[in-house]
């Protein structure tokens, strides 16, 4: 595995991470689920980091430092692989916890959805409890993905038009198409994610509230207030943006448990026993 971190260096040296990325994820052996979800977790801030400096919120010093950082933090990732010899298996789906994707609109529906689990003996990871005080909510919610075995998501237009719900749904996704090892289930409280204008009034409505954003720069620029406020929720908004077309094909491509009041027992019931498998 030496070769491989000579490989990194070379294609880090040469500016060219987004190859070097490609390069670790094909090299990696089967049984490194959590190392590979690092990576995938890499690929996605690279991207992040990328769109930001074409969309000029990133100005080219910061840039540079961005990619610094991401060349450095890769190489870790290379390193630990080249060291790992014994990869710990990847755990069983019922004995790692779920994490609950949810606006916090709806966290009484999200409250019935965990009860209905634990209840049912499957551990359930949600923010109010599993989030220390003080904590990145970006990388919390990186560590929970990573490191359950499958994202239960209540959906409603709130958590869809909600930055946070967005980049949660994403990276499941990511993670499911890249490792097949984790499950993504969608709890749906409506269904208006299935009108065909749905896309069209969601991006009206988050395009008003990035102009809500833009006006606010010109008068902190007038107080000489740093913008990184502005930046992160504009930033967060312009992700949700790029990534609702394939968070809705998804969606409405694959079966969603409805749980709507009339509905809820039943599905619950339903989601509970494909959570924990055949008996």
């Amino acid at each position: 595995m030496k070769e491989l971190e000579a490989r990194l260096q070379g294609l880090v040296g040469m500016d060219r991470l987004r190859d070097a990325g490609a390069a670790l994820i094909a090299s990696m052996p089967a049984g490194q689920a959590g190392l590979r979800d690092e990576v995938v977790a890499w690929q996605a801030e690279l991207a992040r980091t990328e769109r930001q400096h074409r969309t000029d919120e990133l100005a080219p010093i910061d840039y540079a430092k961005a990619r610094k950082r991401l060349a450095f933090k890769l190489l870790a990732i290379g390193h630990a692989v080249a060291e790992s010899e014994n990869p710990a298996p990847v755990a069983a789906a019922v004995a790692a916890p779920v994490f609950m994707s949810y606006n916090h609109a709806d966290a009484s529906a999200a409250g019935e959805v965990r009860a209905t689990l634990e209840a049912a003996g499957i551990p359930v990871r949600m923010d109010v409890d599993a989030m220390p005080p003080g904590a990145s909510i970006r990388e919390f919610i990186r560590n929970a993905v990573r490191s359950t075995s499958a994202t239960v998501c209540v959906v409603s237009e709130r958590s869809l038009l909600s930055g946070w719900v967005g980049q949660e749904t994403a990276l499941a996704l990511a993670v499911l198409d890249l490792w097949g090892e984790r499950r993504f289930v969608a709890c749906c409280l409506d269904m208006r994610f299935l009108d065909a204008d749905f896309r069209l009034v969601a991006t009206q409505l988050i395009d008003e509230r990035l102009a809500g954003i833009e006006a606010l720069f010109p008068r902190y620029a007038a107080e000489r207030l740093d913008t990184n406020d502005l930046n992160a929720e504009k930033s967060r908004l312009f992700e949700l943006r790029h990534q609702l077309g394939s968070i809705l094909a998804r969606l409405r491509g694959s079966l969603c448990l409805d749980i709507r009041p009339e509905a809820r027992a039943a599905s619950l019931v339903r989601l509970a026993q494909s959570l924990r498998g055949p008996a």
